[in-house]
Formats: C-alpha cells, structure tokens, sequence
C-alpha cells in the first residue's frame, strides 16, 4: 500500500492477469465543503471520476478508485487524457505528466473487508488531484 507506482500495473503483476479499469461514474462537481488540499473552496467546480480495476478473466474487482481533480490546476490536453473512460490515470501520468509526483497522505487501519489508501498527485509541485483506493481484500 506505500508503493507510488501505477496499480493497474501492480495488480496485473500480483494477479496473474491484465486489468481493467471500468469507469463507473465520472461528472463535474460542485464542491459541498472546501477541499483546501486541491486548492478548492466549497461551490467551486470540480471533477470527480469513480473506476473499479477488474481482472479480465476472472473479473473479480480488486480495486475501487474515487479521484477529485481540481480542472483549473490542469492543462486541457492532460486533463482531457485523465478523464477518458478507456484507461487509468496512472498510465496518463507516467506517459505524459513528467515530474507528477504521489503523495501518501492517508492510510486507515484496514477492516476484514478492505484495505484503503489516500494520496495527493503534485502537478509541477501543486497538488492538483486527490485519491482514494480501496482494495477488496476477499479478491486477494
């Protein structure tokens, strides 16, 4: 859980077969609460992007991720790449934002059904999206 690197990539490897990422709900938000991280204030637009990382032969969900990017942080050619439903943002970021960073800003004591982690992606060093993780842990 305190790797940085991209999980599609690292489930694929521990499962024994490649991954999915399904995007199950993506939209443009208004921000209920300021989100201070993201340099975001309460009614402020934002993006929230939900996906589950399945297996595709057992497809089995190992993973379900909740991203917020704060659009006015990100470049429209970058942030267009992040929001399409075909792939992960992992992917986009290793191949076209050199220097992106992850931050691990949370990891809960896990439950006997998930495993969850939370962490910041730095874009030219300003925190510019917000991520959460939860592994199924019945899946593993």
């Amino acid at each position: 859980l305190v790797a940085d690197g991209t999980v599609t990539s690292l489930l694929s490897a521990y499962m024994g077969e490649d991954i999915e990422v399904i995007t199950t709900q993506q939209n443009r938000v208004v921000t209920p609460i300021p989100l201070k991280y993201l340099k975001l204030n309460r009614n402020d637009e934002a993006f929230f992007r939900k996906v589950e990382l399945l297996g595709k032969l057992t497809r089995k969900c190992y993973a379900i991720a909740e991203s917020i990017l704060n659009p006015s942080l990100i470049g429209d050619r970058l942030f267009n790449l992040l929001i399409d439903e075909a792939g992960g943002m992992g992917e986009v970021l290793r191949n076209s934002a050199s220097g992106s960073y992850r931050e691990i800003l949370d990891i809960p004591k896990a439950s006997r059904f998930s495993a969850q982690r939370t962490y910041g992606v730095l874009l030219e060093k300003v925190p510019s999206i917000l991520i959460t993780e939860k592994f199924l842990i019945k899946n593993f």
